[in-house]
C-alpha cells in the first residue's frame, strides 16, 4: 500500500510542477504519503464489511450426526439443470458426495426439490441415518417447516 500511495503522490507532486503551482516539501510529502496508506487501508476494511455479502461459514452437525448440504442448478431454456449433496461428520469429514442430471424440472424450486429427494436417496441407499439436511434453497426450507406451500400448482385441495 505504501508503494501505491507513494507512487500516487509522486504523480500529484509531477502534475503541480507541471501546472507551475506550489508543491510540497520533503517533510508534507512524507506525511501525505502516510495519511493516503492510513486512509486507504481504513476505506478498504470498511468495504470488506459493507460491500459483500458475509458467506456463512459451514457449521457442524450435533454429535453423532451427519449433515448433508444439498443444491441444484436450473436452466429455465431448456428445463432442465443438476443436483449435487455432499455428507460430512461433525469434523468436517466428507462421508460420500452425490450429483446427477436432472432433466424435465419446471422451476428452479422443482430442481432444489428433486436435489433434496436424491440426497434422501443416497443417504438411504448407504445406511446413513442421524441426518441434518440443509439447503441454500429459502422456499424450500420454508415449504417444508410450514403448512404454506400443502399445495403444488399441480396439486389440489379438498375446497376443489
Amino acid at each position: 500500500m505504501t508503494v501505491v500511495a507513494l507512487l500516487w503522490s509522486w504523480w500529484n507532486e509531477r502534475n503541480k510542477k507541471n501546472h507551475c503551482e506550489r508543491f510540497l516539501t520533503i517533510d508534507e510529502f512524507q506525511f501525505t504519503v502516510g495519511r493516503h496508506v492510513v486512509e486507504w487501508e481504513a476505506h478498504l476494511k470498511a468495504k470488506q464489511g459493507t460491500n459483500f455479502l458475509q458467506a456463512r461459514s459451514w457449521q457442524p452437525p450435533p454429535t453423532d450426526f451427519v449433515k448433508i448440504n444439498v443444491d441444484a442448478a436450473f436452466n429455465i431454456s431448456s428445463n432442465s439443470g443438476g443436483w449435487g449433496c455432499i455428507c460430512r461428520d461433525e469434523e468436517a469429514v466428507v462421508r460420500f458426495a452425490a450429483a446427477g442430471r436432472i432433466a424435465n424440472a419446471s422451476d428452479a424450486l422443482h430442481a432444489e426439490t428433486f436435489a433434496l429427494l436424491k440426497a434422501v436417496e443416497v443417504a438411504d441407499d448407504l445406511g446413513v441415518g442421524r441426518v441434518v439436511f440443509e439447503t441454500d434453497c429459502l422456499v424450500l426450507k420454508q415449504a417444508l417447516m410450514s403448512t404454506s406451500y400443502d399445495y403444488s400448482r399441480l396439486g389440489y385441495s379438498d375446497d376443489d
